[in-house]
């Protein structure tokens, strides 16, 4: 299907091999500011990933290797592999205390635009998107977007989010 759009895919008829597709975020730290698009080495700062990982892939690139058509059904292709690991490897990390839960929340938090691609790559881990238990929560927990509460971010000092999870709320976005 992408070839009509891009006459130089012709030359990957021929290819053999494997193709993987890898998506990574850091483990320490704050996470990244702006994460970025590789085809092996990255693109130029303009692809952007549509997530907070780098994704890697065979993408069909311009000549130069800086950017890639996203709307390419190959290109497309790879991205819905790289959300369905991204959404796999959120659920699957949420059970370790070893990852800080900025990684899961980096994982499964995509751009807007990506809503749908993210919610099939959900569903064939067998949840949805709104159900999906990647998300912590203030009593060190994991809950869907479905059930979450945020708390406003002003400086309470008597009814904190704190407070009002040891008083029982749930599912407070941590």
């Amino acid at each position: 299907r992408s070839i009509p759009q891009e006459a130089g895919l012709k030359t990957w008829l021929n290819w053999s091999g494997e193709a993987s597709v890898a998506v990574a975020t850091p483990l320490d730290g704050e996470g990244l500011a702006a994460a970025r698009l590789y085809t092996f080495l990255p693109m130029a700062a303009e692809a952007r990933s549509p997530s907070f990982a780098h994704l890697d892939a065979p993408f069909f690139t311009n000549i130069s290797r800086r950017l890639a058509r996203l709307d390419l059904p190959l290109n497309a292709y790879l991205l819905d592999a790289a959300a369905e690991v991204a959404a796999s490897e959120a659920l699957r990390l949420t059970s370790s205390d070893l990852i800080a839960p900025r990684c899961v929340v980096d994982l499964a938090a995509w751009s807007a635009d990506q809503r749908g691609r993210l919610s099939s790559a959900f569903a064939k881990c067998g949840t949805s998107l709104a159900e999906a238990p990647v998300w912590p929560t203030t009593a060190k927990a994991w809950c869907g977007l479905a059930s979450l509460r945020s708390w406003p971010q002003e400086p309470f000092k008597v009814f904190t989010a704190a407070r009002a999870t040891r008083a029982g709320a749930a599912n407070i976005l941590s």
